[in-house]
């Protein structure tokens, strides 16, 4: 089997805010984005939602090259799965099953999620799912900042301890409804949240450059603000300034 990368979009909004408040966001056309400014670095947050209107996404996409074409480094999340042999696939079905016993969620590229049970979205006639194509994202030269799927698994586990699954867990299908148990929403949080902020962070970090844009989910944006800040006090709000 040729070695493929198989991308698993981890909308964290749809996990935790399924509600008014989450069809109003997907509704949007513009996209949300925040400047900060230490010294002479500037840092641009865009508020990413995974699955929105098409405009939405163009809007992304036209904010994110405009940045790009201003000389910001773009910083954008994607949990990866790399699929070396037909071997690995029940080791991904595996590491998708502790994660959702962990948030409630199965999660994939909700290609079928108009049908998908264990997702309980809101009517999706009219919205689409994200892609590297409609926000603009380059894997050439834009900078990869998340977790692949087996470290953000193997990461949990070395501080928490092994995620054990019921005969529940392993039998019930990806596409309905989860029941086995009931979600701790604090260690989801950290486990999709609080985990990656810190990886989010750490790139950062490692990049040598003044000027850099991150394309992240909108609930990482003021957990990895107040981590900024407490590594660097110097960061601060600036008022939005047009990039376009």
């Amino acid at each position: 089997m040729k070695k493929a990368t198989v991308l698993i979009a981890l909308s964290l909004a749809l996990v935790s805010c399924r509600s008014i408040a989450l069809r109003i966001f997907l509704s949007k056309t513009q996209v949300h984005f925040d400047h900060y400014k230490s010294g002479d670095r500037d840092l641009v947050f865009i508020d990413a939602s995974h699955v929105g209107k098409p405009e939405y996404f163009a809007d992304i996409k036209f904010t994110v090259d405009s940045l790009r074409g201003k000389g910001y480094t773009i910083v954008f999340e994607e949990i990866r799965a790399v699929v070396s042999s037909l071997n690995d696939l029940p080791r991904i079905d595996l590491c998708k099953k502790k994660i959702r016993k962990m948030t409630g969620v199965y999660f994939g590229d909700y290609s079928d999620a108009k049908d998908d049970e264990n997702l309980d979205l809101p009517n999706m006639k009219g919205l689409t799912n994200q892609t590297v194509d409609n926000t603009g994202i380059d894997r050439r030269r834009d900078v990869w900042a998340d977790y692949n799927l087996f470290q953000l698994v193997t990461a949990y586990e070395a501080e928490k301890g092994e995620i054990k699954l019921s005969e529940c867990d392993l039998q019930t299908p990806p596409n309905d409804r989860y029941r086995c148990t009931k979600i701790n929403r604090s260690e989801s949080n950290y486990l999709l949240v609080e985990m990656r902020n810190k990886r989010l962070l750490h790139v950062v970090d490692s990049i040598q450059k003044d000027k850099v844009a991150i394309l992240y989910g909108a609930r990482h944006h003021y957990g990895f603000i107040r981590l900024l800040r407490e590594k660097d006090s110097s960061w601060a709000y600036q008022q939005r300034r047009g990039y376009y």
